[in-house]
């Protein structure tokens, strides 16, 4: 099973006609989120090494979920802040540390590491009690093969985010980041797919009440 790009960003293109207002609403709630906790001073400078990781995992996990649930609610961010919400911001920490200690040596291998943590966020939306490192484990065993496909789907923004600048960023919130988010959510699901199917990993382990569940048929072109 290959990295398919095209079908990815297809879908993506689709997911974000679908769920247009939402994929809005969902952006415009974490920005006004981390922009509130970075106005407070002192509180909210700390409040951002808790607030800000889980509210990332709700937005990541959001265009992952609504895969599945078109007109998924977009109070779905906050999820991450009811269930093990320790374990989830000390991960995202752990994630941050990790990939500036890597970066700090030398540049390249913190942006390898970087993309070799791709599906911890994911994982931890599916999941909050996978343990840290069996999360970093697994995120591990998706990408391997990927990173480069990865980095390379992303690269391919790059024209868009240039275009967005010379709308005030207002072309970044009405297409061009939904539109990414999107495609690292059925990015994650592709590889993720292929892990299930090489034995990799085990579906039960991120997904307890898994049983081959597959996208909505309205919102996914085919890979």
């Amino acid at each position: 099973m290959g990295f398919d790009r095209a079908a990815i960003k297809a879908n993506a293109r689709l997911h974000v006609k679908n769920n247009y207002g939402s994929n809005i609403y969902v952006f415009l709630i974490y920005m006004a989120v981390a922009g509130v906790c970075g106005l407070i001073p002192v509180v909210g400078w700390i409040a951002e090494l808790i607030v800000i990781p889980l509210l990332l995992v709700g937005y990541i996990g959001w265009f992952q979920k609504s895969i599945y649930n078109q007109g998924l609610s977009s109070i779905e961010i906050f999820v991450p802040f009811l269930e093990n919400m320790w374990g989830t911001a000390g991960t995202m920490l752990l994630m941050s540390l990790k990939t500036m200690l890597w970066s700090l040596l030398f540049y390249i291998p913190g942006i390898v590491k970087s993309y070799e943590y791709f599906a911890v966020p994911f994982l931890k939306s599916e999941n909050p009690n996978i343990p840290c490192d069996r999360c970093f484990q697994i995120s591990r065993d998706m990408t391997d093969g990927h990173k480069m496909d990865i980095f390379i789907m992303q690269m391919s923004f790059l024209g868009w985010i240039i275009l967005s600048c010379f709308t005030v960023g207002m072309l970044q919130i009405l297409y061009v980041q939904p539109y990414m988010m999107a495609a690292n959510a059925f990015a994650y699901e592709q590889i993720k797919a292929e892990a299930y199917a090489n034995g990799k990993v085990n579906p039960m382990e991120i997904d307890p009440a898994y049983g081959g569940g597959s996208f909505m048929g309205s919102d996914k072109v085919g890979f």
